[in-house]
């Protein structure tokens, strides 16, 4: 089982008890040992009909990507910092900076925390939203609108953990769609981990302090190299010549008229050039 699954497992669900008729909340492994005992209460999901997933699928690739609500998704990131043993303001104030990159084959099947890359089907899209409560129908009739990025953490390893969005990648998955994420540097020197005696008197100082040396660091140890750049341009020119390849405070920058697209590593902006450009 992984990850994903024992968290999810492990979250309460509310049902009735078929015999009693009591309403219960329980852990969803529960629910899973003995399905017929109990009837599940979804407060969420609504299952969307066959006409609105066949328009849906019309539609999906119209679909445009902006920047997430932040400050709305914070519970999300409070969730988080645990398993990335970093306080959930310093992953905000990352994701407040992170570029919005194509998610290609290679991330998505390697990312942590997920179901979405094995839902290769409407149906098993359906399934995992009714399984974990989610309100699937309203994405669906959304699709072909502005829609917010999923947010995904990159460790300095290079491992890819998902925050918020599954719902929103099993979906374009099953639709055979490349999403586009917000993918944020994992901050470093933050861990939660820590004896007291050990803190600083003023940690607002200190977590400013952290972060400014993480930034300078940053540059240095993550940022791009013309070499990088060279083997951008190379890739760039073959697609489209009109497209524009620089290299800014260690992003690296594909311009095309109006359209703008910033990625942290010479795989990112490759994957995103063959897959939108």
């Amino acid at each position: 089982m992984t990850d994903f699954k024992r968290r999810q497992a492990a979250e309460d669900v509310l049902v009735k008890h078929v015999e009693t008729g009591k309403v219960l909340t329980i852990p969803r492994a529960t629910l899973r040992a003995a399905p017929d005992k109990y009837q599940t209460i979804h407060n969420k999901f609504v299952e969307p009909t066959a006409l609105e997933v066949a328009r849906a699928i019309t539609l999906a690739p119209q679909t445009t990507w902006k920047a997430p609500n932040l400050d709305a998704e914070r519970a999300e990131f409070e969730r988080a910092e645990k398993l990335l043993d970093t306080p959930a303001d310093a992953l905000l104030d990352a994701a407040r900076n992170a570029p919005t990159v194509p998610l290609s084959d290679a991330m998505w099947s390697a990312m942590e925390n997920t179901d979405s890359w094995g839902t290769n089907t409407v149906e098993k899209a359906i399934e995992y939203a009714r399984l974990y409560d989610k309100d699937i129908r309203d994405l669906i009739l959304g699709l072909g609108g502005s829609m917010e990025t999923p947010m995904v953490v990159r460790r300095p390893d290079g491992g890819l953990m998902l925050v918020g969005g599954n719902t929103r990648l099993m979906t374009f998955r099953a639709f055979g769609l490349r999403p586009k994420v917000l993918l944020i540097p994992l901050p470093v020197n933050f861990s939660l981990c820590g004896s007291r005696s050990t803190m600083s008197k003023n940690p607002a100082a200190e977590f400013k302090h952290a972060l400014l040396v993480r930034n300078v660091v940053a540059r240095f140890v993550s940022a791009a190299t013309i070499h990088d750049i060279e083997t951008v341009k190379g890739v760039a020119k073959k697609i489209d010549p009109k497209i524009k390849v620089t290299l800014e405070k260690g992003e690296i920058v594909l311009r095309a008229g109006k359209v703008e697209e910033r990625y942290d590593t010479p795989e990112e902006a490759i994957a995103g050039l063959r897959a939108s450009w």
